[in-house]
């Protein structure tokens, strides 16, 4: 497992509005991952010429599920991220980013293992500019294709309508198909409902 905690942002960079508290004890379930603003930082120790003096960003890998840190007041963002030793691997779980005061903290992240979908939209209204987005039942979107330098929530769709995720957390979420500017303001052409289970990879065909 690497535990992931990322110190004070720098005002600097735009990075320093008000943001929510973090509860005294946060149970993170969903895999929001990693604040946007924070994608390469960590990567090979978090060595990154973007820095901002003073600031910290970093992975430690580790063996012991619990984490103890002491932290200043301030703009935080923690996360985890795990591999089992079946090779199993787990979706990066992030808090986003929170308001830290004194006091103590407990937060607690329920990794999802990672699932493999793909599939095909066919059909004559099938067009260059469809993408797809998995979204909870409250309509957030969930993380894509998150990797060292990116983390998308809207994938774009093969010139085939063809898309083929490996890193999708398990869960139950829907499946929306649109362009993107529908899918950006919540909307989509074909709304399913689906279901990731761990060591199962979905394949789905969808008619438009």
């Amino acid at each position: 497992m690497g535990l992931a905690p990322c110190y004070p942002t720098d005002p600097a960079r735009g990075l320093e509005p008000q943001f929510p508290a973090l509860p005294r004890n946060a149970n993170s379930c969903d895999p929001v991952g990693w604040p946007g603003e924070m994608q390469g930082l960590w990567y090979g120790g978090g060595n990154s010429a973007s820095e901002a003096p003073g600031n910290e960003h970093w992975l430690t890998p580790t063996d012991v599920p619990r984490k103890e840190l002491n932290l200043e007041p301030g703009s935080y963002w923690s996360g985890a991220q795990a591999r089992a030793e079946d090779g199993t691997l787990f979706a990066q779980m992030g808090t986003g980013l929170v308001q830290v005061t004194e006091g103590d903290y407990r937060v607690t992240f329920e990794m999802r293992p990672c699932v493999e979908l793909s599939g095909r939209v066919l059909g004559t209204a099938a067009v260059n500019d469809l993408a797809l987005a998995l979204a909870f039942p409250d309509g957030k979107l969930l993380p894509l294709n998150i990797g060292r330098e990116s983390m998308h929530s809207i994938v774009e769709l093969g010139a085939m309508g063809d898309f083929h995720l490996k890193r999708v957390p398990a869960g139950k979420y829907e499946l929306r198909i649109g362009t993107r500017a529908a899918l950006e303001l919540g909307g989509a052409s074909v709304i399913r409902a689906i279901e990731l289970m761990h060591g199962k990879p979905l394949q789905v065909e969808i008619d438009l």
